[in-house]
């Protein structure tokens, strides 16, 4: 939809009948495209917008955690839990509050791994210009490389979370290229990956806020 104004504040957004999400931000999850009895981990699930879109694709059947280092954020989940219906006899919905780059394991995240992860990773959001102009005046050249120092360690701790054979997909709302193919391809130049698919949006191509993910096999 364009133009249709606080749509959160809509009666049926409250009933759970729709979600709100940018066109390239919907894409991750079904890049993921997790399964019913799956175990799915949403890493960096911020306030559980992709939460919620990873339950729907999995038909609230199996198992998915949504982890994220801000307790605040993760307090949004209560609400999502009820708008989304996520309580059922064939749905486990956990939340947990954890830092997902630190070294050492993450009780609640890294008890057992997952069929699919979904790496939404923080950035410097430069892809979304056009809604967030004040990120002209407040991001610096030296956020992207610290943002893509964090990413790297993000994608490496999630790679160990994912089963044999199992899959993740790495996402961020920027163009920069240290931030989404130049850090892909150095991870899969040094073993870690196999790219089975990446994708790029533009404002000048496809008229949506500027997104890049990557579907990636652990090797």
């Amino acid at each position: 939809m364009r133009g249709g104004g606080e749509l959160v504040r809509h009666p049926l957004h409250e009933r759970g009948l729709f979600s709100i999400q940018a066109l390239g931000a919907q894409r991750a999850a079904l890049a993921l495209a997790p399964c019913p009895e799956e175990h799915v981990l949403d890493a960096c699930a911020g306030m559980g917008t992709k939460s919620l879109q990873l339950a729907e694709l999995m038909r609230r059947r199996g198992r998915l955690v949504a982890a994220d280092a801000s307790e605040v954020r993760l307090g949004e989940h209560a609400g999502l839990r009820r708008r989304g219906e996520l309580d059922g006899p064939d749905f486990t919905f956990t939340t947990v509050v954890a830092d997902l780059a630190a070294p050492e394991p993450q009780p609640g995240v890294d008890d057992t791994t997952y069929d699919a992860v979904l790496l939404d990773a923080p950035c410097t959001g430069l892809g979304n210009l056009a809604r967030h102009p004040e990120l002209r005046a407040t991001v610096q050249f030296d956020d992207i490389a610290a943002c893509a120092d964090l990413q790297r360690r993000l994608l490496d701790r999630c790679r160990a979370r994912v089963r044999p054979g199992g899959r993740l997909v790495y996402a961020v709302c920027s163009l920069e290229p240290e931030e989404g193919p130049r850090l892909v391809r150095a991870a899969c130049d040094a073993g870690a990956f196999t790219l089975e698919h990446e994708e790029t949006w533009t404002p000048e191509a496809h008229h949506i806020d500027g997104f890049y993910l990557a579907r990636l096999r652990p090797t």
